[in-house]
């Protein structure tokens, strides 16, 4: 076998080049596809797909977790303690129980999680093709589709008002989660180390470590300004023009 196609199979990928961005582009292609399909859905078929949608991913998961037992290589790495993770059952409680606190969660927590997983992949040492590779991508490709359903439909609209209550859950879980990687030297939610290539190995090298967690505090901030800024000012402005005409 070439070691050119060998490498496919053993090797991993860095940020950006044409495997990055081969997995990116398709992402958006199929979840347009989806997005597309959602919003000419009738109710009651969009919410077998969000039901369908919830899960498989959590499915997935599961799969995942028997996968590396079985291969006798799965450990406490593998716990659903990373954002990404606690987002397959944020997705699930609503895809079943909607509520407006896990329906802003999806908007503040799941997208922006899977979409930063997405655009700075921890995964890269991962060989090519293998399972895991494909697994990363397809279900963090997931997790951005769902909320993205709900706003492509109206059925989400964004509330700042509901974002203390995200920020006080994400704190309460965090905390713990913090202590248990300084336990068993694990890196849950990168309150640790920083995700290689990712903004925060900047910032950890602006306020060192643990100090960088201020600065991740504040990074979430200005996201989730970016986020809801625009949204706010939309608002206003349909507000205005319905109440003028």
């Amino acid at each position: 076998m070439p070691v050119s196609v060998l490498l496919l199979f053993t090797g991993g990928f860095q940020l950006y080049d044409r495997i990055h961005f081969g997995w990116l582009l398709s992402i958006c292609l199929v979840v347009s596809i989806l997005t597309r399909y959602y919003r000419q859905a009738s109710l009651s078929t969009r919410l077998k797909i969000r039901k369908s949608l919830a899960c498989i991913i959590l499915a997935m998961e599961i799969v995942k977790d028997l996968y590396h037992v079985s291969q006798g290589t799965f450990s406490f790495y593998y716990l659903p303690l990373h954002l990404c993770s606690l987002a397959i059952f944020i997705v699930f409680w609503h895809a079943f129980l909607p509520t407006k606190t896990n329906k802003e969660m999806l908007y503040a927590l799941v997208f922006p999680g899977a979409l930063a997983a997405l655009i700075f992949p921890e995964w890269t040492t991962t060989a090519i093709f293998s399972y895991m590779h494909n697994h990363s991508f397809i279900i963090h490709g997931l997790l951005i589709a769902y909320p993205i359903l709900l706003l492509a439909t109206g059925e989400l609209v964004p509330d700042w008002r509901q974002l203390h209550k995200v920020a006080i859950a994400l704190s309460i879980t965090a905390f713990p989660i913090y202590f248990f990687n300084k336990y068993y030297d694990l890196n849950f939610m990168f309150l640790n180390t920083p995700s290689p290539g990712s903004p925060l190995v900047l910032l950890e090298q602006w306020f060192g470590n643990p100090g960088y967690l201020i600065g991740f505090a504040g990074l979430i901030i200005v996201v989730w300004f970016v986020m809801y800024a625009p949204v706010s000012v939309m608002k206003k402005v349909l507000y205005r023009k319905t109440h003028v005409s």
